[in-house]
C-alpha cells in the first residue's frame, strides 16, 4: 500500500508531529460523525504513519512493548475501506490509540539531533 505523504520532511522518516495532530482529531471525534470519506482519509493517512513509526527501529521491541507492536500489525493489516460509518470510526480510534502509543516511544528513543516543532492541523 502506497500512502501519500507531502508533509513529510526529507531528515525526519517520522512525522511525529503529523501523528500528533491526527491523532488529536482522531479522539475529538463525538456522537456527530464526520463524513465517511473524511475518516477514511484520515484512517488511511494514520495507518501508514503507524507502518512508519513500527518499521522505523528506533522503538524497541521487547517485552513491554512486544503487544503494541502486535496490535499495530493487526490494525496495519484491516482495511478500512470495506467498513461501515462507525467501524471505520472505531478503526480510526484505534489507529490513533496505538500511533500515540508508538509516537511516545519513539520520542524518547530517537536521536537527540532532531528539532521539535509544533505542527498545525492539517484539513
Amino acid at each position: 500500500m502506497t500512502t501519500s505523504r507531502p508533509h513529510q520532511q526529507q531528515d525526519d522518516p517520522t512525522d511525529v508531529r503529523q501523528v500528533d495532530a491526527d491523532v488529536q482529531w482522531a479522539r475529538q471525534i463525538r456522537l456527530t460523525l464526520p463524513p465517511r470519506g473524511t475518516v477514511i482519509e484520515r484512517a488511511m493517512r494514520l495507518r501508514g504513519l503507524l507502518a512508519d513509526l513500527v518499521s522505523c527501529g528506533v522503538v524497541p521491541e521487547n517485552t513491554h512493548t512486544r503487544p503494541l507492536y502486535r496490535d499495530a500489525h493487526f490494525l496495519i493489516q484491516l482495511d478500512v475501506h470495506g467498513m461501515k460509518h462507525t467501524g471505520a470510526v472505531d478503526h480510526l480510534r484505534a489507529l490513533a490509540t496505538s500511533a500515540r502509543a508508538f509516537n511516545a516511544l519513539y520520542r524518547l528513543h530517537r536521536p537527540k539531533t532532531q528539532p521539535s516543532t509544533e505542527i498545525e492541523e492539517k484539513a
